[in-house]
């Protein structure tokens, strides 16, 4: 039950992505001591709830990776919509890694989980990382189906 509570929070269903990734941000925060500013800037209506949900675990399992693995003290979400496209970013300042030859590898199944979960929803995902120079994960999402074109 715990589990299925983490992975899909009844908050997301009930209450939308703000006060899913409120709760998630601040639990990951008390369970691993390391600062998480949340900066969100989306719509008042609610998401597709499959994006929703690739939005909620997207930040669930970067976040994680932070804990696990970055040394980092401190991270920054990102999540802000416009009529065109949902945009999320997790960034911090840890250790970092090779993301060329890590995605290459094919066996980091956290970040090829990360890379097929955001393209199965639409999205494209971009690692940004550097050993020393921490890591960034971007990743856009269109919010508008493209008109059919007319045809004459």
């Amino acid at each position: 039950r715990e589990l299925t509570l983490q992975l899909r929070p009844r908050m997301l269903d009930d209450l939308g992505l703000r006060p899913a990734l409120e709760w998630q941000t601040k639990l990951l925060q008390h369970q691993t001591g390391i600062q998480i500013e949340l900066e969100l800037s989306l719509p008042e209506h609610r998401l597709a709830a499959e994006l929703e949900t690739t939005v909620f675990r997207m930040v669930q399992e970067a976040l994680t990776n932070v804990a696990r693995h970055s040394g980092a003290k401190a991270a920054v979400v990102t999540v802000t919509a416009d009529e065109q496209a949902l945009q999320v970013e997790i960034a911090d300042r840890g250790r970092g890694f090779d993301a060329k030859s890590a995605l290459a590898r094919r066996n980091s199944l956290g970040l090829a989980g990360l890379v097929e979960r955001v393209r199965l929803a639409g999205g494209e995902l971009e690692v940004f990382s550097a050993v020393g120079q921490g890591t960034r994960l971007h990743a856009e999402f269109p919010l508008r189906v493209p008109e059919p074109a007319l045809i004459s």
